[in-house]
């Protein structure tokens, strides 16, 4: 099983959500593909059907489900219409961050809250070997993909900043910033937890971006 949470790119079909967030997808190796494959597709609609008639409840537009074929992958994706108003293009609702997406490919299940990283995970996965023997559990972070993703949303941050801490304009601004600067230090870090016979070995490594 694998965790992923990588920055947004936009505009996404046309829409720059007003706050922009990560999207998130989770990555599953299928004990029997054939048995689970269809219980999880017909879930996951299930759970699209039910998103939809809760938003309806809340005036939210309800998510497009589309289904194609990718080589031998199974993509069954949504995504919310663009909004009426042209203006509303480049500061769009947060729902925008959205496109749910399932992948079945082989014995992989992939789970994501946007489609853009689902379609990366699945070619990733096509190029990149299994993990190595042993290993339980890694998490890798790129400090630079997080300084984009909170830069990204640096308004929004200072006004969070401003109402919770109670700072005028310039302060949070200088505390915000001061964040993003210190972000700008660590390249990446890493944390790998593997079994070695009968000892679990856990290896933590931060690489410090070069000097400039």
């Amino acid at each position: 099983m694998q965790f992923v949470l990588a920055r947004q790119e936009f505009p996404q079909a046309g829409v720059t959500p007003a706050i922009k967030l990560p999207a998130a997808a989770l990555v599953v190796r299928m004990k029997n593909p054939e048995q689970t494959k269809r219980t999880f597709k017909i879930t996951f609609q299930s759970v699209i059907g039910f998103i939809n008639i809760i938003g309806g409840m809340k005036g939210l537009p309800p998510l497009d489900l589309n289904s194609e074929k990718s080589g031998d992958a199974l993509v069954i994706s949504t995504e919310y219409l663009p909004p009426d108003k042209p203006e509303a293009l480049l500061e769009a609702p947060i729902h925008h961050n959205a496109s749910p997406t399932a992948v079945f490919v082989a014995d992989r299940f992939i789970l994501s809250s946007a489609r853009p990283l689902a379609m990366s995970l699945l070619e990733e996965g096509q190029r990149q070997p299994s993990a190595a023997p042993g290993l339980n559990t890694a998490i890798q972070v790129d400090g630079g993909m997080v300084r984009s993703a909170l830069a990204d949303n640096r308004e929004p941050l200072i006004a969070r900043n401003m109402l919770d801490r109670g700072h005028d304009r310039a302060a949070a601004e200088k505390e915000i910033d001061g964040l993003l600067r210190a972000l700008t230090n660590v390249d990446r870090s890493s944390v790998q937890l593997a079994a070695n016979g009968k000892q679990l070995e856990l290896s933590i490594e931060v690489v410090f971006a070069a000097a400039k």
